[in-house]
């Protein structure tokens, strides 16, 4: 579904952007078990605005995201919980998640994260392509860091996103 409602856009860590997409109350779902999981949602996306607008050296900041990630995991399990799941909300949540992990400045986390949606999602789902933007997003950050690996085409290829993990793993502090 494309959202029609708000979009957020907040900074995060390592001087990237996060786009957060709302959809309008009639987008929403009408049932009360549903709509429950959209409050989750909705609280987990509190915390992390709340977060995004913290300097990444405040440790308030940590603290934040990761309720909003605890949060979000939650909603997942939610989702899945249904009958029959909802993988579409759960890789939504992942999505979220992965968001969050890349605000925490925890690249390599959020790269796996993405990598998880982008290989279990079908490729014509919007989890999918946004997780596939998101994976081109952190390659363009780290291009002219990698070496040469190729163009930018279509898809990544795997050298281009073994590259890009590796650049994190060596960047990053245990």
């Amino acid at each position: 579904m494309a959202y029609q409602g708000q979009t957020h856009i907040v900074r995060g860590a390592h001087k990237t952007t996060h786009v957060v997409r709302f959809p309008m109350a009639g987008e929403m779902f009408q049932d009360e078990t549903r709509q429950q999981i959209v409050d989750i949602s909705l609280m987990a996306h509190g915390f992390f605005l709340e977060a995004s607008l913290l300097d990444e050296e405040n440790p308030a900041r940590l603290a934040i995201l990761t309720q909003a990630i605890e949060t979000r995991k939650k909603e997942k399990a939610r989702w899945l919980a249904l009958q029959p799941p909802d993988e579409d909300g759960a890789w939504k949540a992942d999505l979220a998640i992965a968001s969050y992990l890349g605000q925490s400045g925890n690249m390599v986390a959020a790269f796996d994260q993405f990598m998880r949606i982008r290989t279990g999602a079908p490729e014509n789902r919007l989890v999918c392509q946004t997780a596939t933007a998101n994976l081109k997003q952190m390659f363009e950050q780290v291009r002219s860091l990698i070496g040469d690996v190729g163009p930018l085409g279509e898809a990544l290829s795997t050298e281009q996103l073994k590259a890009v993990r590796d650049f994190w793993v060596r960047m990053l502090p245990e």
